[in-house]
């Protein structure tokens, strides 16, 4: 029996790309980095566009409109589509090939990778008292961070928006000169209502202060990782230097990393760290 075609939309088509990306990315995993808003939303948009191709041509029955969708994939030598196209079977996984090859050879700008360490993109995530018994370190046993995504939080915004499971998160003491104290990988975020807030400050044992009573994003995240020893903001001259990045703007809740901005190479101190 022919599959039935699973329903995409703008929500939901990215997720799904990328998903395939991941599992069946040719030779080998195929990783994506989107460095600005625009490159992710054209992406969708080109996506977007190849699947109503692809539904267009999976309800006709001209053979001169299959035949001509048909050579749009035939330079790819995938024994599997072949097949797939010379039959009537399998609508879901050959609608899976199409987007795959199209994702491939878009050419909206997205640049793919094949090492996922370089797709990653780094964030620098600005966090209050990091001593023992502070927030951070508290929720840390729940691998919890939460921010706060004000309406005209557009660094916020654009964070939920780009950032992807797997992506770095860099913890950066508030009054530290951009000390990076801390790196975790990004796993999800969720928005919380107002009326959860108060127990989840008692689950993750936050002190409900005036300066963490506004959060409404919670980021979960793993292996978090120390830049060193003491866990704390460089006790000696030689780590603060390495691990400081004089961001101007302590007050900036979250940011992308920007090599230029930087002082330290933030991405070569996680292979580093992780022993790549």
């Amino acid at each position: 029996m022919e599959q039935q075609l699973v329903v995409l939309n703008r929500e939901t088509i990215f997720n799904y790309t990328i998903d395939l990306l991941l599992n069946e990315g040719g030779d080998g995993q195929q990783y994506i980095r989107f460095n600005k808003r625009k490159q992710k939303e054209e992406f969708i948009k080109h996506m977007l566009k190849c699947y109503e191709k692809y539904k267009k041509f999976s309800a006709t029955t001209n053979i001169r409109e299959q035949e001509k969708y048909k050579k749009n994939y035939e330079y790819y030598s995938d024994e599997e589509l072949t097949a797939l196209f010379n039959t009537n079977l399998n609508t879901q996984r050959r609608m899976d090939l199409c987007l795959l090859y199209d994702a491939v050879d878009n050419n909206v700008g997205v640049t793919f990778y094949l090492d996922e360490i370089d797709s990653k993109n780094h964030w620098l995530i600005r966090v209050g008292d990091t001593r023992e018994g502070s927030n951070f370190r508290n929720s840390a046993e729940f691998n919890i961070w939460g921010m706060k995504r004000g309406l005209k939080t557009t660094p916020v915004i654009g964070f939920e928006y780009l950032v992807k499971k797997g992506d770095i998160l860099w913890f950066i003491p508030g009054g530290s000169d951009g000390y990076a104290l801390a790196f975790a990988e990004y796993v999800s975020h969720q928005e919380i209502p107002e009326e959860q807030r108060q127990q989840r400050y008692a689950e993750l044992g936050w002190n409900n202060t005036d300066n963490s009573s506004n959060w409404n994003i919670e980021i979960s995240y793993k292996n978090l990782t120390y830049t060193n020893k003491t866990r704390e903001v460089g006790t000696t001259y030689e780590e603060y230097v390495k691990y400081c990045t004089h961001i101007v703007g302590n007050n900036v809740i979250v940011r992308r990393y920007d090599e230029e901005k930087c002082a330290i190479n933030l991405p070569e101190i996680y292979k580093e760290i992780i022993g790549r």
